[in-house]
C-alpha cells in the first residue's frame, strides 16, 4: 500500500507542475563579416565579384584588404554606392564614379579621385592622391602624411571639387599641389604643417558658399607650415597664420559673409611686384612679419591690427575699413593709397614716396619725397606733414579735406584746387611754393587751438575768377602775388618781410592790411585798410603803369614810406589811389 500511494503522490505533484509554451524561431540568413581580400594579381573592377576572395563585393561592415605581392595594381570603382567598415589599400584606388562611404580608420597608399568619398572613417592617404573632380564629405579627418603628395588639378569648370565639412591635415613633410579651385562647405578646416604650393597656370581659388548658409572655412597655417603662391588665388575663408606665407603672384584671404579675416603670429613674404589682399578684419599678433617688395591691400568694413612687423617696399592700399597700427612701423612701400576708410600710424614716423588720400590718416611725422594727391577725408595726429624740396602736394576734389592738429611744411610745391580746412593748432608754414589755382577756401574749424598760415617762401594766387578766401591768420615774409580774382585775406593780414603784389588780381581783407616790413605793390583794388611801415610801391616790373586803390583807410608811421607820382618815384605814370584815406 505505501507504494501504490507513493506513485499517486508522485503523480499528483507533476500534475500540478505549471505547462510552459514553448516557441520555434525561424533563422535568417546571415553572413559573419569578415576581411575580404582582393583575390588577383592584376587590375581589375572593384564590382567583379570574381575579384574578391569571399567571391561577393564589399559590403557595409566588411574591412577591406588590398595587399597583393605581385603589384602594384589599379583597383577601379566605376560605379555604384557602397558602404565599406574599412580599408587598408596598399595599390592604387581610382574612385572614378559612384561613391564609397568608409565607417572607420583606414590608409590607402595611392588615391585618385573623381567621385564622392565620404564617411566618419578617418582616411590616410599615404602616397600619391590625385584629385581631378568629386566630393569628400563627412566627419572623418582625412590625412596626407609625412612623404605623400596631394595633387588638386583640371581647372575645367564642369570638374567641380568639393570638400564638405571635413578635416584635412597635410602633415609636416607632406605636400599638397594646388593647379585648381575648389569649393568649401559645411565647416571645412584645413590644418597645414607641411608645404602647399599655388601652382602657376590659372587661379587656385577656395570658395565657400553665399547667404543664406554662409559656411565658415578656416585654413590654419600651423608653425612649420609653408603656403607657396605662384599664381593669382583667392580663398575666401579665414587664414590662420602661424608659418611662412610666400606670395610670388596675387594671394587674397579672408572670409566675405562673416567678416573674418584670420590672425597670424606667423610671416608673410611678399615678392617685387606680387600682391597680398587681406580681406576683412585680421590681426596680426606680436612675432607677425609683413615684408617684402611686393604690395599689400587691406579690403573690408572691418579693422585690422598690426602688433608685428611691417616692412613692405612696394605699394600699401587701403579700400576701406580700418588699419591701425600698434607696433613700430618700418616702411609701407613707396606708395601709400587710402581710397576710404581709416589708416592708424599712431606716432610712427613715416618717409613715402607717394600718397594717395581719400580717406582719414593718422601719423607721426610725414614726409612725402614726390607727389601728395589729397582728394578727401582728414589728416591728424602729431608732428609736421612735409613736402620737400622738388615734392608735389595736389589739394583737389569737391569732398571735404581737413587737416586737423598736424602743421603742413612745404618746400616744394602745393597745387591748391579745391576747399580745405584746419583745426585744432593745424598751421601752414610755407616754404616752397603755394598755389591757389582756383577759387578755393581755406576755413578755419576753430578746435579750442589757434591755427595759422606762416609763408616764407612764395604764395600765388594764379587761378579763378573769383575769391580765394583764407580764413586763418596769415602771416608773410616771402612773396605774396595775385594774379587773378581777389585774394581775401578774412583773418588779417601782418607782413613782416618779403613782398604782397597785385599783378592782375585783387585783396580783400578784414581789418587792417599790416605791412611792418617788406613791400606793397602792384596795380588793383584793395578791399580795406592798409598800415604800412614798409614800402609801397605801385604798379609791377612789367607794367609800370597802374593804380593801386585803397578803398579804406591808409596810414604810414613814420618809418613807412610809399612812392609817388609827386614825389618822382613811381614808375611811369603809376599812382595810390585813396578812395577813403585816413
Amino acid at each position: 500500500m505505501p507504494s501504490i500511494f507513493s506513485a499517486l503522490s508522485r503523480k499528483n505533484r507533476q500534475s500540478r507542475r505549471p505547462v510552459r509554451t514553448r516557441t520555434v524561431e525561424a533563422l535568417e540568413d546571415r553572413l559573419v563579416l569578415a576581411p575580404i581580400s582582393w583575390a588577383v594579381d592584376a587590375d581589375g573592377a572593384w564590382g567583379n565579384a570574381a575579384n574578391w576572395d569571399l567571391g561577393r563585393v564589399p559590403q557595409a561592415g566588411d574591412d577591406v584588404v588590398i595587399d597583393r605581392p605581385g603589384g602594384p595594381f589599379v583597383i577601379t570603382h566605376a560605379s555604384g554606392d557602397d558602404s565599406v567598415a574599412s580599408m587598408q589599400c596598399d595599390e592604387t584606388f581610382n574612385l572614378s564614379g559612384g561613391s564609397l562611404d568608409i565607417a572607420a580608420v583606414s590608409t590607402i597608399r595611392n588615391l585618385s579621385l573623381n567621385a564622392t568619398l565620404s564617411g566618419a572613417g578617418q582616411v590616410t592617404v599615404s602616397g600619391t592622391f590625385d584629385w581631378t573632380r568629386g566630393t569628400i564629405s563627412g566627419t572623418g579627418a582625412f590625412t596626407i602624411p609625412a612623404g605623400a603628395t596631394m595633387n588638386i588639378s583640371d581647372r575645367n569648370p564642369v570638374s567641380v571639387k568639393k570638400l564638405d565639412g571635413r578635416l584635412l591635415n597635410i602633415a609636416q613633410g607632406a605636400t599638397l599641389n594646388m593647379a585648381a579651385n575648389i569649393h568649401a562647405i559645411n565647416g571645412v578646416v584645413i590644418n597645414n604643417s607641411g608645404t602647399v604650393d599655388l601652382q602657376a597656370g590659372g587661379q587656385n581659388n577656395i570658395n565657400v558658399s553665399s547667404p543664406p548658409t554662409n559656411d565658415l572655412a578656416v585654413f590654419n597655417n600651423l608653425a612649420t607650415g609653408r603656403v607657396i603662391v605662384e599664381a593669382q588665388s583667392g580663398w575666401n575663408v579665414v587664414f590662420n597664420n602661424g608659418g611662412v606665407v610666400e606670395v610670388r603672384s596675387s594671394f587674397g584671404i579672408g572670409h566675405g559673409q562673416s567678416g573674418q579675416g584670420g590672425t597670424s603670429t606667423g610671416t608673410f613674404l611678399v615678392s617685387a611686384g606680387a600682391d597680398l589682399n587681406l580681406a576683412r578684419a585680421h590681426a596680426l599678433k606680436p612675432g607677425s612679419v609683413v615684408s617684402g617688395a611686393g604690395n599689400v591691400t587691406h579690403i573690408g568694413t572691418n579693422s585690422t591690427v598690426v602688433e608685428g612687423i611691417y616692412n613692405i617696399g612696394g605699394t600699401t592700399h587701403l579700400t576701406h575699413g580700418g588699419v591701425f597700427f600698434h607696433s613700430p612701423v618700418d616702411s609701407v612701400g613707396a606708395f601709400l593709397q587710402i581710397d576710404g576708410g581709416f589708416m592708424d600710424f599712431g606716432g610712427n614716423p613715416l618717409n613715402i614716396a607717394r600718397v594717395n588720400l581719400s580717406g582719414n590718416l593718422v601719423s607721426g611725422p610725414l614726409t612725402v619725397s614726390d607727389t601728395f594727391n589729397w582728394t578727401n577725408g582728414t589728416i591728424s595726429g602729431t608732428g609736421a606733414i612735409t613736402i620737400p624740396t622738388g615734392a608735389t602736394m595736389n589739394i583737389s576734389g569737391p569732398s571735404a579735406k581737413t587737416l586737423d592738429g598736424h602743421s603742413l611744411m612745404t618746400g616744394g610745391t602745393v597745387n591748391a584746387q579745391s576747399v580745405f580746412s584746419l583745426r585744432n593748432g593745424a598751421a601752414i608754414n610755407n616754404g616752397g611754393l603755394f598755389n591757389l589755382q582756383s577759387d578755393v577756401q581755406l576755413a578755419d574749424l576753430c578746435g579750442g587751438f589757434p591755427t595759422v598760415f606762416n609763408n616764407t617762401g612764395q604764395v600765388i594766387k594764379s587761378g579763378g575768377t573769383g575769391g580765394s578766401s583764407i580764413q586763418i591768420p596769415f602771416h608773410n615774409s616771402g612773396t605774396v602775388e595775385v594774379r587773378s580774382g581777389t585774394l581775401d585775406l578774412a583773418a588779417g593780414y601782418v607782413q613782416t618781410a618779403g613782398s604782397l603784389t597785385l599783378n592782375g588780381g585783387d585783396v580783400s581783407v578784414r581789418g587792417a592790411l599790416d605791412i611792418v616790413a617788406g613791400t606793397l605793390a602792384g596795380a588793383g583794388t584793395i578791399s580795406g585798410d592798409v598800415l604800412n611801415a614798409g614800402r609801397v610801391s605801385p604798379g609791377t616790373a612789367g607794367a609800370p603803369t597802374g593804380i593801386l586803390t585803397v578803398t579804406r583807410s591808409y596810414t604810414q608811421p613814420a618809418r613807412g614810406y610809399s612812392t609817388s607820382k609827386s614825389a618822382g618815384e613811381l614808375p611811369g605814370a603809376s599812382t595810390i589811389d585813396w578812395r577813403s584815406a585816413a
